[in-house]
């Protein structure tokens, strides 16, 4: 199937072109909005307020993840230097996730989506298809056997994980350069996050409230994440697949809204996404109406669903592929 062809005219309606003033907008309202919440967060001297306030900044910080993957697609910026800024502080300062790590792997993502092997995203605790579960061994067989139970707890532990990865690449695996950036943006991120608050309502309250937030990113990120590929085909590298064919059949669409625009930051609509990275997630819709009528008429499989149908497949499918183990 021709990419080049769907390429040509997206880019004849303006589609690809940048968007400087929404993306500024957008990151002046989220810095207000996170900076007021750790005013609140410094003021209120109860406890269970603070607790409250901490979630919102878990919800607001994944907010600024979303806007570093979109920097690390260089969606926001022709200027690759800005994008880096972008990306490092929303990522690596304060979601403690390092850039130089989400985008290696996130990358290969991109390269083989839900490919098996090839798509790091589907090599992990869970299994995504039967002959993965009954490869499974001994507590991780177990873990997949029941592995819908676990499924929220583990997804909601995930940014825990990302930063252990993270500490632990950018030791092992970046040069010297970039070693010293990440692991500053790293450090800034227990400090802003655990080593302040400490000072102003005790070590032991900032953990607790540093992990509760941290479970929030968790469980948002998953609910973001899980819809856009779970359930859908994993092709093999030996299939013969088009880039067109195989950023589309992997990945699913949720059927648009206002509110799930906002929620998703765009990636509600995968497809359009996958097929151009570095699209500004403004125009994700309206790219949306010229592909889906592409592959309609080349006759690719696209999948939209609704929200709740689509949690469902997810649902089906992971209880099945577990009973397998």
């Amino acid at each position: 199937m021709d990419y080049t062809a769907l390429r040509k005219l997206v880019e004849k309606q303006g589609l690809l072109n940048r968007t400087p003033w929404y993306y500024t907008r957008t990151t002046l309202l989220l810095i207000t909005f996170f900076t007021c919440a750790w005013v609140l967060y410094y003021l209120l001297q109860n406890f269970y307020l603070q607790i409250g306030i901490v979630c919102l900044l878990g919800f607001l910080g994944f907010r600024f993840g979303l806007l570093g993957h979109d920097a690390g697609h260089r969606a926001i910026s022709t200027k690759k230097w800005l994008n880096q800024i972008i990306g490092y502080t929303s990522l690596t300062l304060i979601n403690g996730i390092s850039i130089q790590h989400w985008e290696s792997k996130h990358n290969a993502h991109h390269r083989s989506p839900n490919f098996n092997p090839g798509d790091p995203d589907i090599e992990q605790v869970f299994a995504y298809d039967e002959t993965q579960a009954r490869s499974r061994k001994g507590l991780l067989k177990w873990i997949t056997k029941y592995q819908i139970a676990f499924f929220v707890p583990l997804h909601a532990l995930s940014v825990f994980d990302m930063t252990r990865k993270s500490f632990q690449y950018v030791i092992l695996k970046c040069p010297l350069k970039r070693k010293v950036i990440e692991l500053i943006g790293l450090f800034m991120h227990i400090l802003l996050w655990v080593g302040i608050p400490s000072y102003f309502i005790g070590f032991w309250k900032a953990m607790l409230l540093y992990a509760i937030g941290t479970l929030v990113r968790g469980l948002y990120a998953s609910l973001v994440f899980v819809p856009n590929h779970v359930g859908m085909p994993l092709p093999k590298p030996t299939d013969k697949l088009s880039y067109l064919e195989k950023q589309v059949i992997t990945a699913r669409n949720l059927t648009p809204s206002l509110l799930k625009d906002y929620i998703f930051g765009g990636l509600n609509y995968q497809i359009e996404h996958h097929l151009f990275p570095n699209m500004s997630r403004k125009y994700l819709k309206k790219a949306k109406e010229v592909i889906k009528h592409y592959c309609q008429t080349n006759k690719i499989p696209y999948k939209e669903t609704g929200f709740f149908t689509c949690y469902k497949e997810i649902i089906t499918h992971m209880h099945r592929v577990g009973k397998a183990a």
